[in-house]
């Protein structure tokens, strides 16, 4: 036993262990097999059942995990309701699950595949094979069903089982901007709460230690069953028993070894917790504080506490850049408030609640006051900073730098993460080419024009559906490019797949100028010019040159679609046309009045419709890249086949099979990257 304990103190033993477990990820990432599952139905067992206005989201498991959708076809369907353990049959057409299509937004392929999801159902049937559920699954669906029965307010399911779907989007945007969000989160603060409530039960019937810690353990492993196993909590619970047992046999092991030993059993338990953001918000947070530990060590509960933001604020900062591209340095002072009411009052309520409905009252006035605050301190943004996405190298030089400020208090050093930010800052400003953006808006337009040294942007459309993920991808996509304001907003016309989302693009970012086609306004144009005028945001309509934009205007016409801005600009030396949804009419027009010849980049008139795009006018103008802005599967057969083949002598780029494009421009040559 004690050669035993020498060997488990020798440092080196974690870090051989920690780099066979990265070897172990790479070894498996790179050699998966992301074949297409042929068959039409699967059979599995039911581990995950979410409902919404519109469909039913399952996550069903044998030896594969797929994530299902079925899709409401009339109103008895919305009364289903699926036990967890349930065996199933599904039937439909299982598909891998796609990336994310803008660049630098939330990527929901790799969310999935941390949880081991490599494919996607559209159910059109779901069959019961067989409903008897073990005890296990009973407990759970007992759990859910009183959380769902007593509380409407989706808070006791986030802060006991950490299930956030509930939450309006607004309010999690409030927390995430106010960097308050981890308090959401099932972390070792739960499993600290759990256990020692345990322990206090446990040790008054006077059971032995072991035996009371190993019945701990045991529970908490249940409870990482009910909460799904989110990396967070499996950290905390590889760490609980790690520790536990270090204390229990007394073998002296150093708390930095145990964790990253914690973290190399993650990595054999599921390789692909390495596509988790979660997980590394909470690793490389609780390793922040973990080794500054003699800086957190002394202080009253409030200047602990206020040490504790700030050590978590420093070590999670670039994941939070690399994920949101913006920080709210009021973060550090607001945890001073949210800490204490989240895990001294509210929390704990939240498991009263669920034992003692009779306090529902009293959470809900909480929950109630929690989101007000939180939402007017998301309106403060004088300290919100933008920041562009940067190479991980800059990684390397900032954690150094943290770890010498915080442990040895080399004051000095903040001078130079503060350079380093400024660098990170000036990015885009020091960024020679130009850039061109078709972005995937599903069926709808939107393209960003970025000029070289960030020195003016244009936003052509701004697409438009009722995905309200979608325009959050696009603000966010923004930002990832250091874009804090759009000198340019050009609306090609009144259509709402081409400027829907205007309205919540000038409440979420700087617009200076907002040019309208030369048509009657309509009520959709008319709404935002109230907005327009409240926010003093100059607005035009019969433009003819602005900036390098020509608008090759013809003539009025009778419908919204030839009454379409149609923008002319010669770019680096590069000629572009932006046809809007200008039809056949209007392309005959344009061939009599204006001298187009060899356009370089077409942006094709109304999504491919075979009202635009006529084989004279695609003749004359001879583009050499077209692009189609264009939804998968859409119902109105966009892009025409007629119009491929006429097309068809220029490359073609579309969105729905290309996903978002980027061209990238100088004065010497061009590079075009797709994102599908």
């Amino acid at each position: 036993m004690q050669k035993l304990k020498i060997i488990l103190q020798y440092k080196y033993i974690y870090i051989i262990i920690f780099i066979l477990s990265l070897i172990w990820v790479i070894f498996n990432i790179y050699s998966f097999n992301y074949s297409k599952i042929k068959q039409n139905d699967f059979i599995g067992k039911l581990i995950s059942f979410e409902k919404d206005s519109e469909k039913i989201t399952l996550e069903v498991k044998n030896k594969k995990k797929i994530i299902a959708f079925y899709y409401f076809k009339n109103n008895d369907d919305k009364s289903i309701i699926l036990p967890l353990g349930t065996t199933l049959n599904l039937k439909g057409n299982i598909n891998l699950i796609n990336k994310n299509t803008i660049p630098n937004t939330f990527n929901y392929k790799n969310y999935l595949k941390s949880k081991k999801i490599y494919y996607s159902m559209n159910v059109k049937e779901i069959k019961i094979v067989n409903n008897e559920v073990n005890l296990f699954y009973n407990i759970k669906n007992f759990v859910n069903h009183r959380i769902t029965k007593i509380d409407k307010t989706g808070y006791l399911k986030t802060f006991i089982l950490g299930d956030k779907e509930n939450l309006s989007n607004n309010i999690l945007k409030s927390y995430q901007k106010n960097g308050i969000s981890h308090l959401f989160a099932i972390s070792g603060m739960h499993v600290t709460l759990f256990s020692s409530i345990l322990f206090i039960l446990l040790n008054k019937i006077k059971l032995p230690k072991k035996i009371i810690y190993l019945i701990i353990i045991l529970l908490l492993i249940y409870y990482a069953f009910l909460t799904s196993f989110t990396p967070s909590i499996v950290r905390a619970l590889i760490i609980f028993i790690l520790f536990k047992f270090n204390n229990l046999f007394n073998l002296s092991i150093k708390a930095i070894n145990l964790f990253f030993l914690a973290i190399s059993l993650m990595f054999f338990l599921n390789y692909n917790y390495i596509y988790s953001i979660s997980f590394f918000y909470s690793t490389i947070t609780s390793l922040g504080l973990l080794i500054s530990y003699n800086f957190l060590k002394n202080g009253s509960y409030f200047l602990k506490i206020l040490k504790v933001s700030l050590v978590a604020f420093l070590y999670s900062l670039p994941i939070t850049i690399l994920n949101f591209y913006e920080i709210n340095l009021l973060s550090i002072m607001y945890n001073l408030l949210f800490v204490p009411l989240i895990t001294i009052i509210i929390y704990p309520l939240s498991l009263i609640c669920f034992v003692f409905p009779i306090f529902l009252k009293l959470f809900n006035i909480l929950i109630i006051n929690l989101e007000k605050i939180s939402l007017f301190l998301a309106n403060i943004k004088i300290l919100n900073l933008n920041f562009p996405k940067f190479n991980i190298i800059l990684l390397i030089i900032y954690y150094p730098l943290v770890y010498y400020l915080i442990n040895l208090k080399r004051i000095k050093l903040l001078i130079y993460i503060i350079f380093l930010f400024c660098f990170i800052k000036l990015i885009p400003y020091l960024n020679f080419n130009s850039y061109v953006y078709m972005l995937d808006v599903s069926q709808g337009d939107c393209f960003i024009i970025q000029d070289k040294f960030n020195k003016n942007v244009t936003m052509i459309d701004t697409g438009g559906s009722y995905n309200e993920y979608l325009k959050d991808n696009i603000i966010t996509f923004l930002k990832s490019k250091g874009i804090n304001k759009i000198d340019y907003l050009i609306l090609t016309h009144g259509d709402y797949d081409h400027m829907g989302y205007a309205k919540y693009f000038i409440k979420q970012i700087k617009v200076k100028n907002v040019i309208f086609n030369n048509d009657e306004y309509n009520n959709l144009e008319l709404k935002l010019i109230k907005i327009l005028k409240s926010k003093k945001i100059s607005y035009y309509k019969n433009v003819e040159q602005y900036d390098k934009f020509q608008f090759l205007n013809t003539k009025k016409y009778n419908n919204e679609n030839d009454n379409s801005n149609v923008i002319y600009f010669n770019y680096e030396n590069y000629k572009f046309l932006f046809m809007g949804d200008a039809g056949i009419k209007k392309e005959e027009d344009l061939v009599k009045k204006y001298n187009l010849t060899n356009i370089d980049f077409l942006k094709v008139g109304h999504h491919g419709s075979n009202t635009s795009s006529s084989l004279n006018f695609i003749n004359t103008i001879n583009p050499k890249y077209s692009l189609i802005s264009v939804g998968k599967n859409n119902k109105y057969g966009h892009p025409n086949e007629n119009v491929l083949k006429i097309l068809s002598k220029s490359k073609i780029y579309r969105t729905d099979e290309d996903g978002s494009v980027e061209i990238i421009l100088n004065n010497r040559n061009y590079k075009i990257k797709t994102y599908n």
